[in-house]
């Protein structure tokens, strides 16, 4: 999002959050927010739960919409949001150019990228989270409950020049 707007000196984002309570809403929200805040020109203007959900996020981008016309970019925590926001934007009523950027990757968002309905999906290794629980569930059968907080795996920004030349998914 950032490399995007940075040619036109920056433009207002928005985030949209899953459910408020999972770690992994927490930590992907926490990291847009963190990004958009440390670049200049880069003005978040909200962030705002869908509770992963593609119809709460079609209904929240266009509150948002409303409230900002000149968004230019939308980072949501999962695809199926992303591709909420896509089906709003695409409406005559709104008809709406955005940066939309969602994670994981599924086959649906994959093709909104490569029509360009979407500028990018985060895509990581199902096997690494799988070693990941594996792991985890092994610390707790030995009675280890801490949760670590180090917990990373290999990701990438897929945009439609990275899904022609790659074959992570």
């Amino acid at each position: 999002i950032i490399k995007k707007l940075r040619p036109a000196g920056g433009g207002k984002v928005a985030i949209i959050e899953g459910d408020r309570e999972s770690t992994q809403s927490i930590e992907r929200a926490k990291g847009a927010s963190d990004t958009f805040r440390s670049e200049p020109g880069i003005h978040l203007i909200e962030s705002i739960s869908a509770g992963f959900n593609r119809q709460e996020a079609a209904r929240v981008s266009r509150q948002i919409l409303d409230r900002h016309p000149d968004l230019a970019a939308v980072f949501c925590a999962n695809d199926h949001m992303a591709l909420g926001v896509v089906q709003r934007v695409q409406e005559p009523d709104i008809d709406k150019r955005l940066i939309i950027v969602g994670v994981d990757l599924i086959e649906e968002a994959k093709q909104a990228v490569q029509k360009g309905l979407m500028a990018a999906s985060v895509s990581f290794s199902v096997l690494d989270v799988a070693k990941e629980m594996l792991k985890a569930a092994v610390r707790r059968i030995d009675g280890n409950t801490a949760v670590p907080k180090d917990y990373m795996v290999d990701s990438r920004l897929m945009d439609r020049d990275a899904l022609f030349s790659s074959s992570f998914s």
